[in-house]
């Protein structure tokens, strides 16, 4: 008897190594190489952090927004920190899920709540995206598209790989109590603030405002995109420039359009959206110049959607066919 049951026991054993050696083991040292980036592509804000080895993590939140002012700050105020916690790894839950936990999260001491410098209003806020006590579905590369919650893809901007692609080409984070959602790739904050002067001349663009118009905000993302926000008549604008030789929504935005026009931006063929968010109207323009670059314009305003947006889309473009 005590043979059969030390042969059984070895068994068991085996079986429980073999299982152990199939299992996909996964740790913070994968993990670690990585910068986690959270943003709509809508507006100039952003959460990014890196985790190391341990699982301990740094990251900041900025929110740039410039119509906030003020007598004392002209220039707008941002909302920002920077942060610190310590993150662990949960269960597996298939072969491309698994668990992560956000086990503490603090800000860094020596932050001031509220400056003002050079015409513009500083405020210590807490981040945005990521707390202490969430629990996260970490998605690993290659996870069917299909598989995705709907909540996660307005997050993803998988637009930018292509029409193509059916399997997650990085590894993301998903909160699905919040439904927002982390991209994690090797590689450094790819937004780059930059003038007026220099978003054109890394796009490879004359641009120009339309009349009236305030800049806020100009970044380069991952240095071939362009993103850029502007005030016209007290309402913001956003301005998205991307190569695309296909058409392709490249707004970020993720809704039930009520209405959808066929129009036009100067010579170009373009389409109007327009949308309701609660009390506030949303408007979209997106077109395609011929020399291979997508362009989207968008509004938030409270009324009316700008059913006018191919006019002001055309004030920004006219350099371009000027030429």
């Amino acid at each position: 008897m005590k043979k059969v049951l030390c042969v059984l026991l070895a068994l068991l054993l085996a079986l429980s190594a073999a299982s152990a050696e199939e299992a996909p083991a996964l740790s913070f040292k994968d993990l670690s190489p990585l910068e986690w980036f959270f943003s709509s592509g809508v507006g100039a804000w952003f959460t990014s952090f890196q985790m190391d080895e341990t699982g301990a993590f740094t990251g900041q939140f900025h929110d740039g927004e410039m119509g906030e002012i003020g007598e004392d700050y002209p220039n707008g105020t941002q909302y920002g920190c920077l942060f610190h916690g310590l993150a662990r790894l949960g269960d597996q839950i298939d072969e491309t899920t698994w668990e992560l936990f956000v086990d503490s999260l603090e800000l860094d001491e020596g932050q001031v709540p509220e400056s003002i410098e050079d015409g513009v209003r500083y405020v210590t806020t807490d981040p945005y995206g990521i707390y202490a006590g969430q629990r996260l579905l970490l998605y690993l590369p290659g996870k069917p598209i299909q598989e995705l919650p709907e909540g996660f893809l307005p997050w993803g901007h998988l637009y930018a790989y292509g029409d193509d692609v059916t399997t997650l080409p990085y590894y993301a984070l998903y909160d699905a109590q919040e439904e927002t959602g982390f991209v994690g790739d090797e590689y450094t904050n790819p937004w780059e603030e930059v003038s007026w002067e220099a978003f054109q001349e890394k796009l490879g663009l004359a641009l120009s405002l339309p009349q009236g118009a305030v800049n806020a905000y100009n970044y380069i993302v991952e240095g071939e995109d362009g993103l850029s926000g502007f005030f016209l008549d007290n309402e913001m604008y956003t301005l998205w420039v991307v190569p695309s030789d296909t058409w392709q929504d490249i707004s970020g935005l993720d809704y039930e359009w009520s209405q959808t026009e066929d129009t036009a931006v100067g010579p170009w063929p373009a389409k109007l959206y327009e949308a309701l968010d609660g009390e506030t109207a949303v408007s979209l323009c997106l077109w395609q110049d011929g020399a291979g670059r997508m362009y989207s314009l968008s509004a938030y305003t409270d009324g009316l959607t700008v059913s006018y947006l191919p006019e002001i889309a055309a004030e920004i473009c006219a350099p371009l066919w000027a030429e």
